[in-house]
């Protein structure tokens, strides 16, 4: 393929002649960085010598209705391609339909009858706020719902007392966890398995409920359609599950949002999970932020809802809202990080960042931390410090255990290619492992090999963003090694994977989704790169558990915390 071709002029220059041509490229051209449409208030600043209306007004390929077949839809001052048009207009109406066939009232007398239990479960008896007690209960009124936090706010510890809760209520429920990649989808599975544990008052029955909970992708659930844009499930052949629980949903794009909204029926609930301050989808769209931001007041509720969670609360919550719409309520953060204090290394560092406030000084302040630690010399030293925790995984014989100790250390980058990019340290790992008489790389699959997983493979049973760990077998034989769903180990002939890349180091937009105990975030050199940004960098950093090392220029990393990605769509006007 021509590198040099312009595919959006090519798109562009299939309208001929017509005085949507610049429009028509403009509106490719943000499509593939993420924009659902082109906000014409902001073209309009910055091409003033192009008569927007004029053009609007007398091209055959414009409409203000999905309802004629235009190539272009004009709405709230935003032109977008049809097809994305219909998917913003599915996703918009699948959740009016949601929440017009709520019946908050007959869940309330349902909730009256479990009061004790609700009241074990969530400690309400407390005289602390407990946004967890708050979002399970909403999630449980409403059939749509939304619950974000930040990492370690405890976001699957919510619905796994959610479940307990509405189990004990109907103990026929139906139940789906789903995530948009297969490490996610376990990672949800173990979460709730583990929380389980942790409940008070729960009984034997709701244990087995949960072991008996089905994880999977967001593609499975659908039922993937080989070649095909089309799921198996959509508005005419629903999914059969009461409730659908959806993690990491910032990283959904419009399109797969558009088909898993509407594939759930309108007297069915479906509960989002995600942090809306982390990066958006690869694909176009941030529909979980744009969702979020559409409520000016979240954690606000109506008297009667207030009186509702204040009857089971010793607590007292007071948030009264003074404006609605059709989210109102239906959108919980939860406030309380259990794994990061927010005055002390990677807490704190993580609402600098969000808050645009990092400065030289607090940059200096982290060169002495012992859980966060800052480099802006990029010393080789450094880096081969870090380096030396992939002997951990290499010594270890168990091949189930040396994957989980692998799972516990990647470098993060922003770029694929490149000094510091993410080929840069793949590289640079296996020759100091192979050095150190760790690792023989060669071309091909080789002893102790991490991989990922790039496309997905149904076959197979491996999705994009999936980690497996290449070793010989007792017969001196090369195995790919996986951790299953059910956490145990899987191997694969490496001949049968076509689509991989070595792992020790990944993009931080395939970290989503992942946690590790120790990371390492590296930045670039240069400033003016238009990937950076301060939900990339959080992103990245928030996969740490541990320890967190950032490699970055001062001036580099001041100018992402201020660089925001805002993405173009009409989620938030329209609903």
């Amino acid at each position: 393929m021509n590198s040099s071709l312009d595919i959006h002029q090519v798109f562009a220059d299939y309208f001929g002649n017509d005085i949507i041509k610049p429009l028509a490229y403009a509106c490719s051209k943000k499509l593939s960085e993420g924009h659902i449409c082109l906000d014409l208030d902001v073209y309009k600043s910055v091409n003033e010598n192009i008569n927007v209306p004029k053009i609007l007004k007398e091209s055959k390929w414009v409409s203000e209705s999905s309802e004629q077949a235009n190539a272009f839809i004009i709405k709230n001052n935003k032109l977008y391609l049809q097809r994305y048009f219909s998917y913003e207009t599915d996703i918009i109406t699948n959740i009016q339909k949601l929440v017009r066939r709520e019946d908050s009232v007959n869940k309330s007398k349902l909730l009256e009858d479990k009061s004790e239990l609700i009241k074990q479960i969530f400690n309400t008896e407390s005289l602390s706020e407990n946004w967890q007690f708050v979002a399970a209960l909403n999630a449980y009124l409403h059939n749509f719902s939304i619950i974000t936090g930040g990492p370690g706010t405890g976001k699957t510890t919510t619905i796994a007392k959610f479940l307990a809760l509405a189990f004990n209520i109907n103990p026929k429920i139906r139940v789906a966890l789903a995530a948009p990649t297969g490490k996610a989808a376990v990672r949800i599975k173990e979460s709730i398995l583990q929380a389980k544990f942790q409940i008070v008052g729960i009984d034997d029955k709701t244990k087995v409920f949960f072991d008996q909970i089905e994880s999977s992708t967001i593609h499975r659930l659908l039922g993937y359609k080989k070649g095909s844009h089309y799921f198996k499930h959509n508005a005419t052949n629903p999914l059969n599950y009461d409730i659908v629980i959806v993690d990491e949903s910032s990283m959904i794009g419009v399109s797969l949002m558009s088909k898993l909204l509407s594939a759930i029926p309108s007297d069915k609930q479906i509960i989002l999970l995600g942090d809306k301050n982390q990066l958006a989808s690869v694909e176009a769209g941030s529909i979980f932020g744009d969702i979020c931001q559409s409520q000016e007041q979240i954690n606000y509720f109506s008297k009667e809802r207030l009186e509702l969670i204040n009857s089971y609360s010793t607590y007292k919550y007071t948030q009264e809202l003074s404006k609605s719409n059709l989210l109102t309520e239906h959108i919980i953060e939860l406030q309380k990080s259990y794994r990061f204090n927010i005055n002390e290394g990677i807490g704190q560092i993580s609402y600098a960042i969000l808050n645009g406030n990092l400065d030289e000084n607090k940059i200096n302040s982290f060169k002495d931390n012992d859980e966060v630690k800052i480099y802006t010399d990029y010393k080789l030293k450094d880096f081969e410090n870090f380096y030396e925790g992939f002997y951990e995984y290499i010594s270890e014989k168990d091949n189930l255990l040396a994957l989980k100790l692998f799972s516990n250390i990647r470098i993060l980058s922003p770029i694929h290619k490149g000094e510091y990019s993410v080929e840069y340290f793949n590289q640079k790992i296996e020759l100091y492992l192979k050095q150190k008489g760790f690792l023989l790389p060669r071309f091909g699959f080789y002893h102790n090999q991490p991989i990922i997983i790039t496309q997905n493979d149904y076959h197979l049973k491996l999705f994009n963003g999936d980690i497996g760990l290449i070793r010989e077998d007792k017969d001196g034989i090369l195995q790919a090694y996986f951790e299953a769903e059910d956490g145990s180990l899987q191997n694969i002939s490496p001949n049968f994977i076509n689509n991989y890349k070595t792992v020790f180091a990944m993009t931080i937009h395939k970290s989503q989704g992942s946690e590790f105990n120790k990371v390492a975030v590296v930045l670039p050199l240069q400033e003016d790169l238009q990937i950076l940004s301060k939900e990339l960098l959080y992103t990245g950093l928030t996969r740490a558990k541990v320890s967190l090392s950032i490699f970055a220029k001062p001036s580099v990393l001041i100018k992402t915390c201020k660089q925001a990605v805002l993405r173009a769509s009409g989620i938030k006007e329209r609903i």
